[in-house]
Parts: structure tokens; C-alpha cells; sequence
């Protein structure tokens, strides 16, 4: 209990800490932490998110899921009930792209589709090209994230469909507004 109480005066003591600190509310890149610590603090810079993680991770209270990847390193609370059985480098892999992270949360809501028909949807909301369509499918493809699930209408059209790590990552996708209690309300028991 006193080093909850030390590590929740730390987060609290710096503007910064305390903003990274609260929007760490699932698994997040370091450029995502920064993005959304900018609303609280305005002045906040990458340079210092990552020097905040490292810190965090000193400290105990923050793991890198993935911490090989030179590009895409995912952070989240040491503590909290993650998922250890989850492909956190096609984690990483995914997110670090809009159209790939697109691609994928289309095929959890609409499986069986061809790649017209993906960027078709995904194109409603986010302009994006058949070829970074077919791009981002080819590379989920090489990562095991999604198949082939058979032909399509027209000659030579594949329907493509999540495999079990494809729908896994889907699940945490989906799951990113979902907000675990922070740090810096130590009365409040963590991740209930």
C-alpha cells in the first residue's frame, strides 16, 4: 500500500506524468499516449512521453509488451489484467497503420469480403485507394492476421476472413474505449 500511495504522489507531483498517466487506459503506442496527453497538456512532446515511459518503467508500473520492435512498442500498466496470450507484434503491426487497423476492424464486423468491398466501407468514413486496400490485406496476410476464405462472384475475386489472432487483435481494437481506474486515484482499487 505505501508504494502505491509513493508511486500515485510521483504521477501526481509532474503536469506530464500525471497526463500520460491518465490517458493510458488500454494498451497504447507511445505516439498515441502523446496525441492524447496533448488535450491535457499542450506542451507535452513525444521526447517526453518517452522519457515518462522509461521512467514508468523503473518504477514498475508500466510493461512493453513487445519491447524488440524498433517502430510500434506497445506500453500498458504492469498490473493490469492483460491478455499474455495475444500476438502483441501484430498488435503493434496493425496499429501502426490506419488503413491496416481499418482493414481489420471491417473484416471483425463483416467477415467474407472481398478487398472492393473493403475499401468500399472503410472508404465511407476514411478516404483510402484500392491499392493501400489490397497493400494492407497482403500485408495482414503475411502476418497470419487473415485468410483467404474462398472465391468471390467475379473470376479471380478472394474473400478474405480473420483467423483466430486476427480476431483476437480485433477484440482489443474494439475494446480501445474501454477505461481501467489510474494511478492517481489510489482509494480506488486498480483494474478491477
Amino acid at each position: 500500500m505505501v508504494q502505491l500511495e509513493s508511486d500515485s504522489k510521483w504521477l501526481k507531483n509532474g503536469r506530464q506524468r500525471a497526463a500520460v498517466a491518465e490517458v493510458m487506459r488500454r494498451p497504447m503506442t507511445p505516439s498515441e499516449i502523446w496525441h492524447a496527453a496533448k488535450d491535457i497538456t499542450p506542451r507535452i512532446q513525444l521526447r517526453d512521453v518517452w522519457f515518462i515511459l522509461r521512467q514508468m518503467e523503473q518504477r514498475k508500473l508500466v510493461t512493453c509488451f513487445n519491447p524488440r520492435e524498433l517502430t510500434g512498442k506497445v506500453y500498458f500498466w504492469l498490473e493490469a489484467p492483460t491478455s499474455r496470450t495475444l500476438n502483441w507484434h501484430g498488435y503493434a503491426f496493425v496499429i501502426r497503420a490506419k488503413v491496416r487497423r481499418h482493414v481489420l476492424l471491417h473484416l471483425a464486423h463483416r467477415p467474407d469480403q472481398p478487398a472492393t468491398h473493403i475499401r468500399r466501407s472503410v472508404n465511407e468514413r476514411h478516404p483510402v485507394s484500392l491499392n493501400a486496400v489490397i497493400r494492407a490485406v497482403r500485408d495482414l496476410q503475411t502476418k497470419k492476421l487473415i485468410t483467404i476464405a474462398g472465391e468471390g462472384n467475379k473470376r479471380g475475386q478472394k474473400l478474405y476472413r480473420l483467423t483466430a489472432t486476427g480476431e483476437r487483435i480485433a477484440g482489443v481494437l474494439a475494446d480501445r474505449t474501454e477505461s481501467p481506474q489510474s494511478l492517481l486515484n489510489p482509494a480506488s482499487t486498480r483494474f478491477s
